[in-house]
């Protein structure tokens, strides 16, 4: 009987390893990724072609001096697991709307420091750029607020084809910035 038992519990670990080594991960989905010597949070781009087991993902990383930088790496599924999260983590990745200011940013850059136009910051995660007074003349993107890190993640338009960070401050008495390298920011009151 006991022989019987080990049997099965050694099977039954078996099928359950086979199972946990044929996950197949798709685009979108959020993991954990081994990056160096600490586990970091990653969203799956894309299987990568020809090279079986091997995902291209997107981390997200900050900075001081840079604001946030979406890094795209190549990663074997065996230093890739799912993500760990508690209860209060699922509730903060719904975001309010409030948790990031919407509205007119005027956009700087340079040293030394010149005005270059300005950016307006749309509930949906929706933005438009224009380095002119026109109105009507604006690019557009979308993009992803981490009030976690205080990141801004441009899914696309200028800022993604551009590879900008964008980190979200708070300043004292004088309004909101987003930070996207040493030399370029926007300001709104």
């Amino acid at each position: 009987m006991q022989k019987n038992k080990y049997g099965f519990c050694l099977l039954v670990l078996v099928l359950c390893m086979q199972t946990a080594m044929a996950q197949v991960y798709k685009a979108g989905d959020k993991l954990e990724a081994m990056v160096g010597n600490s586990w970091k949070p990653v969203t799956v781009v894309k299987a990568v072609a020809g090279k079986p087991n091997f995902y291209e993902v997107k981390s997200i990383t900050t900075n001081n001096n840079r604001g946030a930088a979406v890094t795209s790496i190549t990663v074997s599924k065996t230093n890739l697991r799912p993500m760990k999260q508690n209860p209060d983590e699922v509730a903060k990745t719904v975001v309010p709307e409030s948790d990031i200011h919407l509205g007119r940013y005027e956009l700087y850059s340079g040293i030394p420091t010149m005005y270059i136009g300005h950016i307006i910051m749309m509930a949906g995660g929706k933005y438009k750029v224009a380095f002119d007074t026109d109105e009507n003349n604006y690019a557009q993107g979308t993009y992803a607020f981490h009030p976690e890190t205080n990141t801004i993640e441009w899914i696309s338009g200028m800022f993604k084809n551009n590879n900008w960070g964008g980190k979200l401050v708070t300043r004292t008495g004088s309004g909101f910035r987003i930070e996207f390298n040493k030399a370029s920011y926007a300001d709104s009151n």
